[in-house]
């Protein structure tokens, strides 16, 4: 039989957006079930709404589909998505079959029953309920609307995930972890009984945590090494170090297989100090990243979540990490019910004593199937009405209580603590007339994470009374203190400018019309350390455009480029800057880029928009027909 998985996790980034870091890696519940069904003579296809530019395209192709079985997965941040999807799906082809199973389907089943569009829920794990399902659809048996998934005891019985379903490379998320990449999950559940997350899992995948044996782990790996090649992995189990034997077991094997690629896995502050002999043995195997919960910086506050967990442990971890060069990853909340600014600040001045390589905080947000929503629910407190809010943010009030003004001051300061930067947070100068320095202020009192693509990761939203009093000096000094970004505006020629999504539009005019992107002194581009420089540009005709790159010492390289109407992507290679002639008498690139500068003077009265910039250490690869390398 054909049958269609369709993923819909366009919550968080939209459509269009299989690219960058995690929004490249596959699912791979729905890889593993694609497996099962392919063991069982099924012909798969995948519906990834990633891939879409938006649910016109996603119609037009049901139009042409001829699948009679869909499966769909949900989490409770897709429900709105995957119920659009399945809901289309039905409306252009009433025949069609809709399973949906996953987290959401697992734990909010009564949301679901109801719904016309949907036919089957899985409740649970679906590698063996699934392919019964199908098989009793094609006898044409009618089965009870919601079925209880079976659990595989062995997980060593359930194939390895169909890497070919998703298409698509995955991406690493850190820096020094350099591609190819690919994920990995060894095992199902977890021990710990923190009431932000249980017992949701374990309503999902049962009470006892399974997990793959270290010989099937292993296996998949080299498997993985000779199709892929890859440089570097990531173990997405929830705290793969809860299993001591097994960790132990596996950094051994792993070695004696020849394996040296650096690797990233979860872990727990308590485990780190209880088993520094391990920490050490997974430092030699090949760890480079612990992505750590630490929560909060309170005691009181880790007891109220049953974190096992205490504020020195958080500390003592840290330094264990440290000892043996394990960089961290730290996830935080803010916003915790019963948390007070003193707490708060407990959780900033604790991470300035971690030095985390990575900040990565959230406001707290109650989750369906753990004891801390249903607490909030007897409290009144939730303000969650729609399920897209269940994403992991920072810019939206989730209970009532928390002073989100001030936590988004904390925040802030606390992200910049991180070692890590992005590598294209810039110093932006945004052209306009003195008359419109009203556009100035509307975009610093209305816009969420304007430039968020191009590395900006503050909020240009309610920065201050000043705004309102018409003091710009005093808002934009506001925004860099909670922000740790430099902006300067320059009050120059360039007229009509705005922002939709993560692009900044804006009309060229005739008196030195341009956009300049400069780069602080603290996060130079160097060629030796980044090799491509890659923009997105946007412009409604044909048109010649300047492009400078400038170094400090006011000497730079120019380049006159033809773009093509619509989107453009560009590709600058920075160890070839040398070969123009231009350069300092033709010798050799040396020391940083400081700015960027798009000048399309030579076609003023045009609508630009630029959208991302990225950096990379080699040329990307399924390049599409609009990419232009230089």
């Amino acid at each position: 039989m054909k049958i269609s998985l369709l993923y819909p996790g366009i919550t968080e980034c939209g459509f269009n957006s299989l690219k960058g870091n995690e929004g490249t890696w596959m699912h791979h519940g729905l890889a593993i079930l694609s497996s099962c069904l392919k063991q069982k003579g099924h012909k798969i296809t995948l519906l990834d709404l990633r891939r879409f530019s938006g649910w016109d395209d996603f119609k037009a192709k049901i139009n042409v589909m001829n699948y009679p079985v869909v499966a769909i997965t949900m989490m409770s941040v897709d429900f709105n998505p995957a119920c659009n999807a399945a809901k289309i799906i039905k409306d252009m082809k009433p025949n069609t079959t809709i399973i949906v199973g996953g987290p959401h389907a697992s734990i909010c089943t009564e949301e679901l029953e109801n719904l016309p569009f949907i036919d089957y829920i899985i409740k649970g794990e679906g590698e063996i309920t699934l392919p019964e399902l199908v098989e009793a659809i094609e006898k044409g048996e009618r089965l009870p609307k919601v079925i209880d998934g079976k659990h595989l005891e062995n997980l060593d019985d359930a194939p390895w995930a169909d890497r070919d379903l998703f298409q698509s490379p995955e991406e690493p998320f850190v820096r020094f972890l350099k591609p190819p990449f690919v994920t990995l999950i060894a095992g199902r559940g977890c021990r710990y009984n923190c009431n932000y997350c249980q017992p949701a899992e374990r309503l999902m995948f049962g009470d006892k945590v399974r997990r793959r044996s270290v010989n099937n782990v292993i296996s998949e790996l080299k498997s993985l090494r000779d199709k892929f090649h890859f440089n570097s992995w990531m173990l997405h189990d929830d705290c793969i170090t809860e299993d001591r034997e097994w960790v132990m077991e596996f950094t051994k094997r792993y070695r004696e297989e020849g394996f040296n690629q650096p690797f990233v896995c979860q872990s727990r502050a308590d485990i780190i100090c209880r088993n520094e002999d391990m920490v050490k043995a997974l430092s030699e195997a090949g760890v480079r990243l612990f992505i750590i919960g630490f929560e909060s910086g309170s005691n009181r506050v880790l007891k109220f979540l049953r974190k096992g967990c205490s504020r020195e442990m958080n500390l003592q971890a840290a330094e264990v990490c440290r000892k043996y060069g394990i960089k961290i990853w730290a996830n935080y909340m803010m916003g915790i019910p019963t948390e007070t600014k003193e707490e708060v600040l407990e959780t900033y001045t604790m991470l300035t004593q971690i030095k985390p390589y990575h900040c990565s905080p959230a406001f707290y947000t109650p989750h369906p199937g753990s004891d801390l929503y249903t607490i909030g629910q007897k409290m009144g407190i939730h303000l969650i009405v729609s399920h897209d809010s269940y994403r992991r943010n920072t810019f939206e009030p989730k209970i009532k209580g928390p002073d989100y003004d001030f936590l988004k001051e904390m925040l802030y300061k606390s992200v910049a603590l991180g070692e890590d930067q992005h590598p294209v947070k810039a110093q932006v100068l945004i052209h306009t007339s003195p008359q419109n320095i009203d556009f100035i202020k509307r975009i610093l009192r209305k816009c969420n994470y304007i430039y968020q693509r191009i590395g900006f990761s503050g909020t240009l939203s309610k920065l201050s009374r000043n705004v309102k009093q018409n003091n710009l000096a005093e808002s934009i000094k506001v925004f860099q203190f909670i922000s740790g970004i430099k902006l300067d505006i320059d009050l120059v020629n360039c007229r009509k400018m705005r922002r939709v999504g993560h692009t900044i539009w804006f009309t060229t005019d005739t008196d030195d019309p341009q956009i300049l992107l400069k780069l602080p002194t603290d996060l130079q581009l160097r060629a030796e350390e980044y090799t491509h420089l890659i923009f997105y540009l946007f412009v409604e005709q044909s048109s010649s455009l300047q492009v400078i790159w400038s170094k400090s010492s006011g000497i730079g390289v120019t380049d006159y480029i033809t773009t093509l109407p619509g989107w453009n992507i560009y590709c600058f290679n920075l160890a070839k800057m040398n070969l123009h002639n231009h350069v300092e008498n033709n010798q050799q690139w040396q020391g940083s880029i400081q700015s960027l500068r798009i000048d399309p003077a030579l076609n003023p009265g045009i609508k630009m928009g630029i959208s991302e910039i990225h950096l990379a250490n080699r040329e990307p690869e399924n390049l599409p027909k609009n990419y232009i390398s230089f």
